[in-house]
């Protein structure tokens, strides 16, 4: 028998940052030389990686490896009339003096007459560990068609016991729905 070329080796298992439980070094198997790898977005329980990419074991041990999107926040609404509806709200730190930088995007739409608007917002937050602070007045970039403009549309971020909220304000008669993405890094 002439021999060849050994096979190169095929790896048994694959460090991930973190466990299903999120707790810190999983590990994924692979079952029958299969791994699922799989994307997602880390929203149910949000990891602060300034990367803004982890992978997860998903069970640990298991066969699913997780490619997770972090430090991102999503939301959305339908504002019916004048009143402020959040589209984000994010609990701060707890127990932990924290420093938050922010980047949202959000897009809106009038139902019926397709007005739309769009805004990004830049804002620092910060906590104690029990109390979350604007640090200084966010800015906020504002497109928006001229009947939303002049019937009062705004996007606003706040503070409100620990959290931080993201919210939009609407227009009499209009009945508009928001998306919002937002994007944080903290220290």
């Amino acid at each position: 028998m002439s021999g060849g070329p050994l096979p190169p080796a095929v790896p048994t298992s694959f460090t991930t940052d973190y466990k299903a439980d999120f707790t810190a070094n999983g590990t994924s198997v692979p079952a029958a030389n299969v791994l699922n790898v799989v994307g997602g977005n880390d929203n149910a329980d949000p990891i602060s990686n300034d990367n803004g990419i982890a992978t997860q074991s998903d069970p640990n041990g298991g066969s699913n490896l997780l490619v997770l999107l972090t430090n991102r926040l999503f939301g959305g609404t339908t504002n019916i009339g004048v009143g402020p509806n959040a589209i984000i709200t994010f609990a701060l730190a707890l127990g932990t003096p924290t420093a938050y930088q922010f980047q949202f995007q959000i897009v809106g739409r009038d139902v019926t007459t397709g007005d739309s608007l769009g805004y990004t917002i830049f804002a620092a937050a910060k906590t104690d560990g029990t109390t979350a602070s604007i640090v200084e007045t966010p800015y906020i970039d504002i497109d928006q068609d001229s009947s939303l403009v002049t019937g009062g549309a705004t996007a606003s971020f706040l503070a409100s016991g620990n959290s931080v909220i993201l919210q939009v304000s609407g227009v009499a008669g209009h009945d508009i729905t928001y998306k919002a993405v937002g994007t944080y890094i903290q220290i």
